[in-house]
């Protein structure tokens, strides 16, 4: 759920290997922030509230579903601001793989966003391309995977002062096997700009990779590896 981008043009004759270098913890180590029993101490989310999404999270025990209202929320991101935390390890870390499945719902997606600057390629309230309005409606993590819910389909989206295109489905599905990486990236494409200045075809975004304390590594298509800043939490 962080930025990323790609070169306007990218001419190579080879593949650029960026090294996958050890992935680091954050500061003294730490790789959640979520304590034991976190999730067994919050609400369970009711039929009412998963009726939207049960099609996708079916296979899930229902017992094992719980609401992050905003409060925990919040208090969760202040402590990853203290340890410079990025989105991508906030999303990835160690309590997002335990046995839980954290339905984060649209009122808070809502009220985090208007309280931390999350630096989010995936957008909570945003226009598309056309100014059309459009919304994350749910948010699950846990289990090791990720479920991003909006409002409809095929939005094409373009962040202030990027060149590049984004095209999300009303599903967007990714898995986070270890801390700082998301893989098996589902329902999100990109499209750059080539040296004529013509947009070129959409290709699927497949992984974005932790490699230091303030980069990452994305993977398009068959594009080479690209490198980002890891741009941390920030209050507003």
């Amino acid at each position: 759920m962080v930025t990323w981008h790609w070169p306007r043009h990218l001419t190579f004759t080879g593949l650029l290997v960026i090294p996958l270098y050890n992935l680091t913890a954050g500061p003294g180590g730490v790789t959640s922030i979520i304590d034991a029993g976190f999730c067994s101490q919050l609400p369970l989310a009711t039929n009412e509230q998963l009726k939207p999404y049960a099609m996708v999270i079916q296979e899930t025990p229902r017992d094992k579903i719980r609401v992050l209202l905003s409060d925990k929320a919040e208090k969760l991101l202040r402590q990853a601001v203290s340890l410079n935390w990025s989105t991508l390890e906030f999303f990835t870390q160690d309590g997002m793989r335990e046995d839980c499945l954290y339905y984060i719902p649209r009122e808070t997606l809502v009220s985090i966003d208007q309280k931390f600057d999350l630096k989010l390629l995936f957008a909570i309230t945003a226009n598309d391309a056309d100014g059309e309005p459009f919304k994350m409606t749910a948010f699950f993590a846990g289990m090791g995977k990720h479920y991003i819910f909006y409002n409809r389909d095929d939005i094409v989206y373009k962040k202030t002062n990027d060149s590049r295109a984004y095209r999300f489905n009303w599903l967007i599905r990714q898995k986070t096997p270890r801390f700082g990486i998301l893989e098996e990236i589902q329902g999100l494409e990109v499209r750059t700009i080539n040296i004529e200045g013509v947009y070129e075809d959409w290709i699927s975004v497949h992984s974005s990779i932790k490699i230091s304390e303030t980069q990452m590594s994305n993977q398009a298509g068959s594009l080479p590896r690209v490198t980002n800043p890891l741009d941390p939490i920030r209050p507003r």
